[in-house]
């Protein structure tokens, strides 16, 4: 009997058919733990783009077959004793015996890498370190927009000129480990402004929708005295009147709470000391603490210390005054892609970003503004060191940084640790205490990770600095890059003392536009 040619391709399609529906039906299935890895792009998160179980057992190698470098940190790095900032430069050459080939980490690969790094330094389990630090991200983008809403003023009498509309926002902090609450703070409504309720609902939608798409709750309140903006007001008036007296060293920071850390290297101020108990001077994000303390301290300020400030609000205003000992400041400065030596004939810092000018696109590196006599890059292997040409420098409003040309591509990549190079994919704009943010320090070749301690914090003339919980840097790692997975932070400035502990201090890349008009290179 005769066959159809339909006859004859069912005949041989049916095997075929079969076989794919086993494949299918013993798949292994998505599971959630996989699904929760990954938040889409649409969100403003990191995506996962491999399964990163694979990564964590896979040896560390750099071959042709493997693109993925996995270096675990140098967990018995030595710790250089404390240098300063005049170093010779040809005492520290950046290693290349681990340069060579190796591939830059792309956006996933690099928040995988830290991840790992956050998760063994604070004892957490990797997915949810991976999770947590995806939600920091989102919750970045939720401050960005609170910072942008504003109480309409109201004109009582039309004749005058409108006031400047006051900021809802005040401060805010992350979770301090994975599954804690989020915290926000905003102004109160002392003035009775019929607008104030608009404007908070605004914030409350925002708020909303973050724990919504996260789980985070975020507890929030609305009671501040101040904003954020009012608080940096207030910290500069209070600066210029201790300088004005004679005192040394002023630098002060916010904290929530409507709370100003003032220290000064003055040991013969200290009736003006504020004595307060261990848990509020603790990094583990008692707000509440400090925050009752300044509402008992109210109108309680020393009669000699009002006299110095004059008009300024002191509600709390704490003081620490430090003796400072010989060879040992209450803060310091610390001496193309992100992460190499940049140098002089006797100093040398670190570069932090490649960044391009916004009115023509021209490219260069960022570093820090007191390194500004650095003039040499150190190059990758076999590359000879290359000539760097100074473009233009800022020291003060919006921190500490510089930028400079060369006659070689600047690529939108930086080394976050010897031999780990990564990929800048995403600029950091907004902070929150509590914030997970990583620094190389090159001349010790290790990478650190830590929270945000203060958002906004003055040092030597240099204003709006993020200050951490810890010091982890060194002579030389001025300039240097901080970041978490693929994501530009800050430009390294140095450390502080703030009530009697040294802690990291660097300026925001999100400052580079308004001092610079450059912003970093992205991928």
């Amino acid at each position: 009997m005769s066959t159809t040619p339909i006859s004859n391709f069912s005949l041989f399609a049916m095997p075929l058919v079969l076989f794919l529906l086993m494949a299918l039906t013993t798949a292994a299935p998505i599971t959630e733990d996989m699904r929760s890895a990954r938040l889409d792009e649409d969100n403003g998160a990191f995506d996962m783009p491999y399964d990163t179980d694979i990564v964590e057992d896979r040896p560390a190698r750099n071959d042709e077959s493997n693109d993925r470098l996995v270096i675990s940190t140098l967990d018995d790095a030595s710790n250089f004793a404390d240098k300063p900032q005049d170093e010779p430069a040809a005492e520290h050459k950046d290693e290349t015996e681990r340069e060579d080939g190796v591939v830059a980490l792309m956006q996933g690969e690099a928040l995988d890498k830290d991840a790992r790094l956050v998760a063994k330094q604070f004892g957490w389990g990797y997915r949810e370190t991976l999770q947590h630090l995806q939600a920091q991200e989102l919750f970045g983008h939720l401050v960005a927009e609170l910072e942008e809403l504003v109480i309409p003023p109201i004109n009582l009498n039309y004749d005058e000129q409108l006031p400047t509309p006051r900021p809802i926002f005040a401060a805010s902090a992350f979770s301090r480990k994975p599954g804690s609450p989020a915290r926000i703070w905003l102004v109160d409504n002392n003035d009775d402004n019929k607008n104030y309720d608009e404007v908070s609902r605004q914030a409350q939608s925002l708020m909303d929708g973050f724990s919504e798409r996260t789980n985070i709750p975020v507890l929030h309140s609305r009671n501040s005295r101040f904003s954020m903006q009012e608080q940096e007001e207030r910290m500069d008036k209070i600066e210029s009147a201790l300088i004005k007296e004679g005192m040394k060293s002023v630098s002060a920071a916010v904290r929530p709470g409507d709370v100003i850390l003032v220290t000064v290297a003055d040991d013969d101020q200290r009736q003006y000391q504020t004595d307060l108990p261990e848990a509020a001077m603790a990094d583990s994000g008692d707000f509440d603490t400090l925050a009752e303390i300044a509402r008992q301290q109210q109108g309680k300020t020393d009669e000699g210390l009002a006299a110095i400030m004059g008009d300024v609000d002191m509600y709390g205003v704490f003081f620490a005054f430090v003796k400072e000992e010989e060879g040992e400041p209450i803060e310091a400065n610390e001496h193309v892609r992100g992460g190499r030596q940049v140098r002089s004939d006797t100093k040398q810092c670190t570069s932090g970003f490649s960044v391009e000018r916004l009115s023509d696109g021209v490219t260069g590196v960022a570093t820090a503004a007191h390194c500004y006599s650095m003039h040499t890059f150190d190059a990758e292997h076999p590359e000879a060191d290359f000539a760097l040409y100074h473009r233009a420098e800022h020291d003060g409003t919006w921190g500490d940084m510089e930028w400079k040309t060369s006659s070689h591509i600047e690529l939108a990549e930086y080394w976050a640790n010897v031999g780990d190079k990564r990929q800048v994919t995403a600029r950091k704009t907004s902070f929150s205490n509590n914030d997970v943010v990583c620094v190389y320090s090159r001349m010790q070749g290790k990478r650190d990770c830590d929270y945000v301690y203060s958002t906004s914090t003055s040092q030597q003339g240099s204003k709006k600095l993020i200050a951490m919980d810890g010091y982890h840097t060194t002579g030389g790692d001025s300039g240097g890059p901080w970041s978490y997975g693929s994501t530009a932070a800050g430009i390294h400035k140095g450390y502080k003392t703030i009530w009697f502990k040294k802690r990291n201090t660097f300026s925001r890349i999100s400052y580079l536009d308004e001092a610079l008009g450059v912003r970093v290179l992205l991928q």
